[in-house]
């Protein structure tokens, strides 16, 4: 095929085909570059929607905290600022979520979306000197399990980019709505004075179990404290009660105590969740380099190719001219 094809031509095929071997192999390896940038966007997205997880979740205990104690209260209320935090929280929460809805198997993000309405139906419950307060803690411990399901499908979507970060923050999660369970029961039981269910000491034992679980399966580093003191010794004296039985610690101390407790939780999640948004952006950021470097290594080399090919030519050119005048000059 190419014996009939002149020098030239012959020697810009040599030249022009590793070029283009040059040129397909650095196309595909920025492809990759691509792909691997884009799924540690993407991971990045996650690991800040998990963030946003925590966040509601505190949030949302901290307004179950407050209807527990407005169901008791005389002429209970929430106040305008807790609601407006939690508000806050929610409206950033659909942000991050919208890109998820995927995830959200049970109507999470349509009932945040109408939070008033719950809010009707728990506010119902308020000034009944006690009478609503169970209802009220299944209706907040129902909701926060939700949230707590959601984190899991969350962590679970998560390549192995960050999945195992994840999956450590999902674990804590369930350890904070351990935790806030126990605090709404003792609540509940503190408010009335007296165990009003069996199922109030069972939220303690559950708290402290799945604490110590975490513990046990956490890296060196992240296992979590007991917490304070005082936690500890009111949430034994409520566990020790009988149902039925006369409390000594007061609504106050228990929130106290349990408060404390929850915000230790939180910090300690939300640190796990900056490790891995910072892991998913180093790894966009080192995809980003590499498709850059690839790029430019890709773009010299085809520089250089197009240099030597147009040397080639004008050699050869000069060459042709120099052997046809030497031709001519015998011919004459």
């Amino acid at each position: 095929m190419l014996k009939n094809q002149s020098i030239r031509t012959k020697l810009a095929l040599v030249v022009l085909g590793p070029l283009i071997g040059l040129l397909a192999l650095g196309a595909l390896e920025i492809r990759a570059d691509l792909s691997n940038a884009s799924q540690a966007g993407d991971e990045q997205l996650r690991a800040e929607l998990s963030q946003l997880d925590g966040q509601l979740f505190e949030a949302l205990r901290i307004e179950a905290v407050a209807n527990q104690n407005a169901v008791a209260a005389p002429n209970g209320n929430v106040s305008d600022e807790i609601r407006a935090s939690t508000d806050a929280v929610i409206e950033a929460w659909l942000a991050g979520a919208a890109a998820f809805s995927g995830l959200d198997g049970d109507g999470l993000t349509d009932d945040l979306a109408d939070f008033d309405s719950y809010r009707l139906d728990v506010a119902a419950q308020f000034a009944s000197e006690g009478v609503g307060s169970q209802e009220v803690y299944e209706s907040d411990v129902a909701l926060l399990a939700r949230v707590v399901a959601f984190d899991g499908r969350v962590s679970a979507s998560a390549t192995p980019l960050i999945g195992s970060m994840l999956l450590t923050t999902s674990e804590l999660t369930s350890v904070s709505f351990a935790a806030a369970d126990a605090q709404l029961a003792g609540l509940w039981a503190t408010h009335s004075g007296v165990v009003p269910s069996g199922s109030v000491g069972e939220s303690m034992a559950v708290a402290e179990a799945s604490a110590a679980a975490f513990n046990t399966r956490a890296t060196a580093g992240r296992q979590i404290e007991p917490g304070p003191d005082a936690y500890s010794e009111h949430a034994d004296q409520i566990a020790r009660t009988s149902i039925g039985g006369a409390l000594e610690v007061s609504p106050s101390d228990w929130q106290a105590s349990s408060d404390a407790r929850a915000s230790m939780l939180a910090t300690a999640r939300d640190a796990l969740t900056i490790d891995a948004r910072t892991a998913a952006s180093d790894a966009a950021a080192e995809a980003g380099t590499e498709m850059r470097n690839t790029g430019l290594i890709t773009l010299g080399g085809a520089v250089l190719g197009l240099v030597l090919l147009a040397v080639i030519a004008t050699t050869l050119r000069k060459s042709l001219r120099a052997v046809s005048d030497d031709a001519r000059k015998l011919a004459e």
